[in-house]
């Protein structure tokens, strides 16, 4: 079963309508401040200070709170006091539903139940049989899906592993990373435009966005060659590199056997490859 998120849910029951959901999401996330948003409202960042620390979260896919502890910026205590706050004022999208009329609170609690009863259905994402080396599979599975719930900061749930030697369908920045030493595998991330832009910070133009995917392919690649290392692997990553679409598709896999993932994200569905 794919998995499902709490809006699409409620769309598919005709609960909500699409246009309400749009409406519920934006509001959700105009609600929903980003820590060095909190930090700068208290006056406890500037904004070159704040740059500084998202250059430095880019490139080392580390936490802003941790990053500021790091360098001396904030103290442990003020980065706490900015986690309680974004925790207390969280604004979830069923709230966003209530709060902008479209639900009433009863309702809302009867249908978290009838989605979560679903969603416990669905049990952990099984990977294929016969893989080589399915702990490196899985480790580069949950190292992107939690790289890109940090980076874009959304929702996203793997769904859909499948061995395939069919090459990635067209999609906005399809780059890959190539593993060698203890552990061989062929790392390719494929992310639609939607993504891309919740990945960028400034620019909105077309270079600044391919380049911040391919920022999120380095981060991701450097953060699963780190814990392939601490399992006791020797490895080295390549740059990421760009695959081009040529003559009608691409040439990646090359007809070689991949396990592929589908990261769910209600912006749009990124893909992982490893093979």
């Amino acid at each position: 079963m794919a998995v499902k998120f709490f809006g699409q849910f409620l769309l598919d029951r005709g609960v909500i309508g699409s246009e309400q959901l749009q409406e519920a999401v934006r509001h959700q996330e105009a609600g929903n401040l980003r820590f060095g948003e909190v930090a700068r409202s208290k006056g406890m960042l500037g904004a070159r200070e704040l740059e500084s620390l998202l250059r430095e979260q880019r490139r080392t896919d580390m936490m802003i709170g941790e990053i500021a502890v790091k360098l001396g910026i904030l103290s442990p205590v003020e980065v706490g006091g900015v986690l309680s706050h974004q925790k207390s004022e969280h604004l979830s999208l069923g709230e966003a539903l209530v709060r902008k009329g479209f639900l009433s609170r009863g309702r809302l609690r009867e249908e978290l139940l009838l989605f979560e009863a679903q969603c416990s259905g669905q049990g952990d994402l099984v990977l294929p049989r016969g893989l080589s080396n399915p702990a490196a599979v899985r480790d580069a599975l949950e190292v992107t899906a939690a790289s890109l719930r940090r980076s874009a900061v959304t929702s996203v749930k793997p769904d859909e592993a499948e061995v395939t030697q069919e090459e990635p369908e067209k999609n906005f920045g399809v780059f890959s990373v190539r593993f060698n030493g203890d552990v061989n595998l062929l790392y390719v991330i494929s992310v639609p435009v939607d993504v891309a832009l919740l990945l960028v910070r400034g620019s909105r133009e077309l270079p600044a966005l391919l380049e911040a995917v391919r920022q999120f392919c380095a981060q991701a690649s450097r953060k699963l060659a780190s814990r392939l290392s601490e399992e006791g692997a020797k490895v080295r990553a390549s740059q990421p590199k760009e695959v081009a679409w040529r003559d009608g598709g691409y040439s990646v896999l090359r007809g070689a056997k991949a396990v592929r993932f589908r990261l769910a994200c209600p912006s749009g569905d990124s893909f992982l490859y490893v093979l």
